[in-house]
């Protein structure tokens, strides 16, 4: 079954969890769990695995089995800079990353960001919940932060300096190397978090592909296929977190 995601509250004591909102539905009447069920539960980055004691009116009472502190094999952190687009699209783009499991995402202001785009407090709330949806239905083991919007040049003006953080920009174009020619065996010992950008639909100004240049950033594309957006968000995040995991495992 899928990883449950619990708060530390959850906790009772040194040998206790108690699950209930929106979980205690899904566990009694979806899985229909009984005394003796094993469940497998995140809480604080640790993985606990679960034995059901007893079913009560709105919770499970649970006894802790054993404790992995080592919840997540993958190191190396993943932070997407998505410019915005419009809802849906970005709906969609936040729904996929969160099943991919990165550490966070941040809605980028950029040159050519439409002004309607930039989301209140509602949708940031939505995409919190997309984020949870994806993460648990794909069984990774942390969820995906959302963070709030934040100026292209101001991102990247923080970013400087910072020897160990990696910064890779998709964009169209022969003249700037294939994402596969960056990342090897070398870049996964140099860096210990991945900043990665994808621009808005009219692509990122010259300007401010200048600007990320001159910080140390990598420029680079995704071959001879121009993607949308939020198709080259959800392809280009995929493409560098299954090759940092394979190599990270050798």
């Amino acid at each position: 079954m899928r990883n449950l995601f619990l708060d530390p509250s959850s906790i009772v004591g040194k040998s206790k969890v108690i699950i209930n909102g929106e979980y205690y539905p899904y566990l009694k009447n979806v899985l229909r769990v009984k005394k003796g069920s094993r469940l497998t539960a995140i809480i604080s980055a640790k993985i606990y695995e679960l034995c059901v004691e007893k079913i009560e009116k709105n919770k499970i009472v649970c006894s802790i089995v054993s404790i992995d502190k080592k919840c997540d094999t993958f190191q190396i952190r993943l932070n997407v800079y998505q410019s915005l687009l419009k809802f849906k699209k970005m709906d969609l783009v936040v729904s996929k990353l969160g099943e991919i499991g990165i550490e966070a995402f941040t809605p980028v202001i950029c040159d050519r960001t439409v002004p309607r785009d930039v989301p209140g407090k509602t949708r940031l709330e939505r995409w919190k919940r997309l984020a949870s949806e994806g993460g648990k239905s794909s069984g990774i083991l942390r969820l995906m932060k959302i963070e709030p919007p934040a100026q292209f040049l101001k991102i990247i003006e923080n970013m400087d300096g910072k020897e160990k953080e990696s910064a890779i920009l998709f964009t169209p174009g022969s003249n700037y190397p294939h994402i596969l020619d960056i990342l090897n065996v070398n870049f996964l010992k140099i860096f210990e978090s991945v900043n990665i950008f994808f621009g808005p639909e009219g692509g990122f100004t010259e300007r401010e592909i200048e600007m990320f240049s001159r910080i140390g950033g990598n420029v680079v594309n995704m071959g001879s296929i121009t993607f949308r957006s939020d198709t080259a968000a959800i392809i280009g995040t995929g493409i560098i977190k299954i090759i940092l995991e394979k190599i990270s495992q050798k």
